[in-house]
C-alpha cells in the first residue's frame, strides 16, 4: 500500500536568499511536524536535512548523493512513491500565476495556493 502524503507547510524564500537551494529551509519547515517518512531527492542528501528528518520521527528516503563518503541505506522501493508528490506539485504548476510566481508577497502567494488546491481537490 502507497503512503498518504499531506503538504505540511509552506515557506517563500526572503530577500537574497532566493538563489539557496531550498534544502537550508529545511530544518524551519520540518519542525514541530511528525511523519513516518521524510522524501527528498539526492540534492536533500544533507546532514541538515537527514536530522530534520529524525527529529520529526520519521525515516528518510532519500537517494544518497553520488559523492558521498558514508551513503545511508534507504528504500528504492518506497522511493517510488515519491512520484505521487511530484504529480501534486506539477498539478500545482498548471496555475500560470503560481508556477511564474506573480505574487509579490507571502501572503497573497499562501492565498493562491490555497486555492489551487482547493480547485484541485474539486476537481473543477
Amino acid at each position: 500500500m502507497a503512503p498518504s502524503f499531506a503538504l505540511i507547510n509552506i515557506q517563500q524564500a526572503k530577500g537574497g536568499a532566493l538563489e539557496a537551494h531550498e534544502s537550508r529551509s529545511a530544518e524551519g519547515l520540518l519542525c514541530g511536524w511528525q511523519a513516518e517518512y521524510g522524501f527528498g531527492d539526492r540534492a536533500y542528501d544533507g546532514n541538515p536535512v537527514w536530522k530534520a528528518i529524525e527529529a520529526m520521527g520519521a525515516t528518510a528516503v532519500i537517494p544518497p548523493h553520488p559523492r558521498r563518503k558514508n551513503p545511508a541505506a534507504w528504500d528504492s522501493h518506497l522511493y517510488k512513491a515519491r512520484h505521487a508528490i511530484e504529480h501534486g506539485f506539477a498539478r500545482l504548476k498548471q496555475f500560470r500565476a503560481l508556477a511564474t510566481r506573480f505574487d509579490k508577497t507571502a501572503r497573497s502567494f499562501s492565498a493562491q495556493v490555497a486555492l489551487a488546491c482547493i480547485v484541485i481537490w474539486l476537481r473543477l
